[in-house]
């Protein structure tokens, strides 16, 4: 089973295999933190997945694995930013957007689930790459890449980043 994926790994586009999701696995159990993968990888597995028509037995054997060794991927991921989540860590960008949803929707929780603090005003998208950046109110934010998703709960940060162009709405 062979099918293209546009992969970060040397920069350029390799031909990827089960074996190679095998070793994005494998890379992911050896390290607490998140290992770069393209942004699109889940989806265009999947989409590879879904345009095989009528797969020989052996073919539908490593279909299946195939599909569980990306959820494997996925949970483990998704146990990576938790820990991102825990710490008030941004976890490295750029990520596939099922996790960039997870992340978004989890630190949205946390953060409007402070005793008496409802001050998180949502998402803002980075307009282009920015370095590290110190804000008004001292939060450390950054490195950003260009439409990475940040979640600010300052109003004073917002007006910030939205009135020198670094951010849009959205």
């Amino acid at each position: 089973m062979v099918f293209q994926i546009p992969a970060l790994w040397g920069g350029f586009a390799e031909t990827e295999t089960y074996d190679t999701v095998w070793l994005v696995w494998q890379k992911e159990k050896q390290t607490t933190k998140l290992q770069q993968i393209p942004k699109t990888f889940y989806k265009d597995v999947f989409d590879y997945l879904d345009k095989t028509n009528k797969p020989t037995d052996t073919e539908s054997t490593t279909k299946e694995n195939t599909k569980r060794l990306l959820n494997n991927i996925y949970e483990r991921r998704k146990q990576k930013i938790l820990a991102y989540l825990a710490y008030n860590q941004q976890p490295p960008q750029p990520m596939p957007p099922e996790e960039e949803r997870f992340y978004t929707n989890l630190y949205a929780t946390i953060k409007n689930d402070r005793l008496g603090d409802k001050s998180v005003l949502g998402a803002l998208t980075a307009l282009h790459d920015t370095p590290k950046i110190i804000l008004p109110s001292g939060v450390e934010v950054g490195p950003l890449m260009k439409d990475q998703t940040v979640l600010i709960d300052s109003t004073q940060d917002t007006e910030f980043l939205l009135s020198n162009n670094l951010c849009r709405t959205g």
